[in-house]
């Protein structure tokens, strides 16, 4: 008998969320699988044609991303039973997960049994349809592409974030690159990226400086046959299993994507690629195709880093990545993405573009007047319910933290707080905790709820806060950022990462890390009576070396500043590798040897 497998505020042994359990046995399983997978002759064949650890690295993070709701079912599952003390069996969907056969190889208990819904076959051929339909709209020989002259090597940038450089942004790096607008190319992979009230205005933004754009769905593959050599010896297999016989369609497949990729970056001549996204396995795809063209790829570290053990598996398969500081830079030689230069530049964003205009300044003009004793910023997550198989800070806990801290600056005339959402639609369902700031904002000007959000810098209005305090289901990073720009800075840690962020607690355990809340508040209030007596609350200073060497906002001069000399190194006819050494042997002569962590080549070389 199955039961209904919600994850709601369950617990791990260690009592974390339990989502940090299903999202280490989603790892397992892709370890697992890709060792069962390498067994066959498949694999060899894609290798001898491209990379061999994108290869890998595209696999593991295909079985990853297909195997999460699998590894919710089974944990929750797990958890039921032994707390519960019920003995049963449960039918577990796989989902998107390929190969049931592969799935009871790695993963086979007595007491789960694995199946597929009929709707999933639909899926499949909807999907097999769509590819088929795909491909001979972009992959043909007649009609022509719009004209670009490429005698330049161009750098080519994935539009998802936006232009805005007051905000996260694709773009952040430009002004501080001496690259010429000539040679970049803006393109979108489909409509969906476009804020249909912004369309115009994102349009123009790159168009009045002479970056180049590109729509995807406009543009036409003409040489969609660059592997025959591969395909045929992939058509030579015959699969004895049906392991085997998923694994050489998802070959074939891999193949018809590198292909288009491939054109693309050919065509415009493409010689350094960025793609932000952080899902899926596209920029994995795309790595493989850029590599192809003997092109270059970078990263850069948006969020912080996490410990844990699936942390960015297979996220970031770039040639060269900018990162926060040692620490974070640590961290992602830890991942399996195999990065061959980390490059320690600091906190990327300019945020001094935004703490003396805009809504920063009109707030701190607000709370400079008000007299506060203590003002207070908290920074909040997505939250939910948890009555599926996904788990974020359950909405009780974080309407409680709220209503905890508005309750505070309700009776205490001395505090002022700014409310800074992670993102508009996560605060105004929890409309009693809206429903209270604003009432509080009505009688006084000490609360103060950011206007839209989505993507400002909490940082910015750190010129008007005394402490930040912040919950989130992961290390968050903007309690980090904001301790980067010299603030106080506080997490309440319902999550319990206690047995995951080890040195964090070992230095910064009731100091700048609670997991009481009440513990945090009581804190606080005591810092405010007296804030001489409590000079480490919130106190990050001892760390900062670790976490951002910077701590300047200058990130994007430096970032912007590496790509210049490698795009002019490129552009000279340096091949990539020694493109990428000259560039990191200049940087580390002006900012210092540790500040490259490169695994090919030793600069003194």
């Amino acid at each position: 008998m199955s039961q209904k497998l919600q994850f709601l505020d369950k617990r791990n042994d260690k009592g974390a969320l339990l989502t940090y359990s299903s999202k280490k046995l989603s790892y397992e399983i892709a370890e697992k699988s890709f060792e069962e997978i390498k067994k066959y002759k498949i694999l060899a064949i894609l290798s001898n044609t491209f990379s061999e650890k994108y290869i890998e690295m595209y696999y593991k993070r295909f079985f990853y991303e297909n195997s999460i709701s699998i590894s919710s079912q089974i944990v929750i599952h797990d958890h039921d039973k032994i707390n519960n003390n019920v003995v049963h069996n449960q039918l577990v969907d796989v989902g998107s997960f390929p190969s049931i056969p592969l799935l009871k190889k790695v993963l086979n208990r007595s007491d789960i049994r694995y199946f597929r819904k009929p709707l999933y076959y639909f899926a499949v051929i909807k999907e097999t349809i769509k590819n088929f339909l795909s491909y001979f709209k972009t992959n043909r020989i007649y009609g022509s592409n719009p004209r670009i002259n490429h005698n330049d090597k161009l750098i080519g940038i994935c539009y998802r974030q936006g232009h805005d450089i007051k905000k996260r942004s694709d773009i952040f790096w430009i002004n501080d690159s001496n690259i010429h607008s000539n040679n970049l190319l803006i393109y979108y992979e489909n409509k969906g990226v476009f804020n249909q009230a912004t369309i115009k205005s994102t349009l123009a933004f790159f168009n009045n400086r002479g970056i180049k754009q590109v729509k995807l769905w406009q543009w036409k593959n003409h040489k969609p046959d660059q592997f025959t050599s591969l395909n045929k010896e992939l058509s030579n297999i015959e699969a004895d299993d049906d392991i085997e016989k998923w694994l050489l369609s998802s070959a074939f497949a891999l193949v018809l994507k590198v292909n288009y990729w491939t054109s693309f970056f050919s065509e415009h001549n493409i010689s350094i690629h960025h793609d932000p996204d952080e899902s899926g396995s596209c920029a994995i795809i795309k790595q493989i195709a850029i590599n192809e063209q003997s092109g270059v790829s970078f990263g850069v570290l948006r969020s912080y880093p996490s410990s844990r053990v699936d942390y960015a598996y297979g996220t970031f398969p770039n040639d060269i990545f900018f990162v926060w500081g040692i620490q974070s830079a640590k961290r992602m030689k830890e991942t399996i993405n195999k990065i061959d230069s980390i490059i320690i530049s600091g906190f990327p964003y300019d945020v001094n573009l935004t703490r003396k205009d805009g809504d920063a300044a009109e707030i701190n003009k607000i709370f400079n007047k008000n007299k506060s004793k203590l003002k207070l910023m908290i920074l909040d997550s997505n939250h939910s319910a948890n009555l599926g198989l996904s788990q974020a800070i359950l909405t009780k806990v974080m309407s409680d933290f709220y209503n905890t801290i508005l309750d505070w600056v309700n009776e205490d005339d001395d505090i002022s707080l700014i409310i800074k959402p992670k993102k508009t639609e996560f605060f105004n369902t929890l409309t009693d905790v809206k429903k209270y700031a604003h009432e509080i904002s009505l009688k006084s000007t000490r609360c103060v709820v950011i206007d839209k959000p989505n993507g400002k810098f909490p940082s910015s209005y750190l010129d008007s806060v005394d402490m930040v305090i912040s919950l989130s289901i992961f290390l968050p990073s903007s309690v980090i950022e904001c301790a980067i720009f010299g603030s106080k800075a506080v997490i309440f840690d319902n999550n319990n990462h206690k047995n995951y962020e080890k040195d964090l607690y070992k230095w910064g355990e009731n100091k700048v890390i609670f997991s009481d809340l009440e513990a945090l508040v009581a804190s606080l209030k005591a810092y405010k009576k007296n804030k001489s007596k409590m000079p480490m609350l919130g106190d990050w200073s001892s760390q900062l070396n670790e976490i951002d060497p910077f701590c300047d906002s200058r990130g994007h001069e430096r970032v912007g500043g590496y790509l210049g000399i490698l795009h002019k190194g490129l552009q000279k006819g340096l091949s990539k590798e020694d493109a990428i050494f000259h560039s990191n042997k200049k940087y580390s002569e002006k900012y210092g040897t540790n500040m490259v962590l490169n695994n090919n080549r030793h600069l003194e070389g």
